[in-house]
């Protein structure tokens, strides 16, 4: 997990607050159909990102289990 990953999905969380913010100012012709696609997006992305942190630990503890 790169920091540029994780600077990414950090965005990515965070985009849904903006385009809501976005919206409501009347900024960017932003509307409902937007904030809804960023909260998808986001919800998606931390899905993604919570089960290939599992599989990458799941790897680790079955390495650490093989015995030399």
């Amino acid at each position: 997990f790169t920091y540029e990953a994780a600077k990414s999905l950090n965005e990515t969380v965070n985009a849904p607050e903006t385009a809501m913010t976005d919206m409501l100012e009347g900024n960017n012709g932003t509307d409902i159909h937007d904030v809804i696609t960023a909260i998808n997006k986001a919800e998606l992305s931390v899905t993604v990102t919570t089960q290939v942190m599992t599989k990458v630990v799941q790897a680790y503890e079955k390495i650490m289990n093989i015995q030399v």
